[in-house]
């Protein structure tokens, strides 16, 4: 045998590439032969493949670790609204016994029990108020939690409404207790108590709304970005198969049907 005639595997991979080519139009497959002969050099398979796999695997890595870490952030999320709502509900009961108390201590004798237990409910409603909206911790008789700030304009806005009225409030509330009955500064403090009261209330409790139309609207963005990176999954998934189709299945199959026809 000539030492540059073809050898028989040579010949049968010539005649089955041909067939291939025959087929497709184009040579869609890139086979490595072991060949000592530098004209199958060309056939040697390159790592696109191989790079086009790996680029899908990591999207879908990284799509699952946004979707894995949106999902935290949400749960984090929504413990903390559930503090925020509940700590801003409490604000409104907390108003209105800070108006009781200084009421009760305007009857006859002004028991100074009344003013010391007003006291301690005044702390109680300044510091949850600005654990509110600065942010900070809130004591509870079996816990403490912390608060994140408030940083919407319009709960903050909402916010410094209702503290324009506690200030006064706590001011008339103290007058009742502190000053003869029948004095003007202890009937002013009556009449401030009874208006400001009402005010505080319906104030606090639109900024108690505003908390929860903020967390329906994140809870809403939440799933929405879940949607996104679900639908991104899918189109990932649906480019593999077309990857694995076209690269290696159809090749495959091609290759199959041309080896049966030599």
């Amino acid at each position: 045998m000539s030492p540059h005639a073809p050898s028989p595997a040579g010949l049968f991979f010539r005649k089955a590439i041909a067939e291939l080519r025959r087929c497709a139009g184009t040579p869609f497959i890139r086979v490595r032969i072991l060949e000592r002969r530098p004209e199958w050099s060309h056939f040697r398979m390159p790592k696109s493949i191989q790079t086009d796999l790996g680029l899908v695997l990591g999207l879908l890595i990284i799509v699952e670790l946004l979707s894995v870490g949106t999902t935290l952030w949400a749960v984090q999320s929504q413990s903390a609204d559930a503090l925020v709502i509940n700590a801003a509900g409490s604000e409104r009961w907390l108003s209105q016994r800070v108006a009781k108390l200084a009421l009760l201590g305007a009857q006859p004798g002004q028991d100074p029990r009344y003013r010391a237990e007003m006291e301690s409910e005044v702390h109680k409603w300044e510091q949850t108020f600005l654990a509110l909206r600065d942010g900070g911790q809130i004591v509870y008789p079996d816990r403490t939690v912390s608060l994140p700030p408030t940083t919407d304009p319009t709960i903050r806005a909402q916010l410094e409404r209702v503290w324009s009225l506690w200030k006064p409030f706590d001011s008339a509330a103290h007058a009742i207790l502190e000053n003869p009955p029948a004095s003007p500064a202890f009937v002013q403090g009556l009449a401030d108590v009874d208006a400001l009261s009402d005010s505080i209330l319906r104030e606090m409790d639109q900024a108690v709304q505003l908390y929860e139309t903020a967390t329906t609207a994140r809870v809403t963005r939440v799933g929405q970005i879940q949607l996104v990176f679900l639908f991104a999954g899918a189109v990932v998934v649906a480019f593999s198969f077309g990857l694995i189709r076209s690269q290696i299945i159809r090749p495959l199959a091609l290759l199959g049907a041309a080896v049966k026809r030599i």
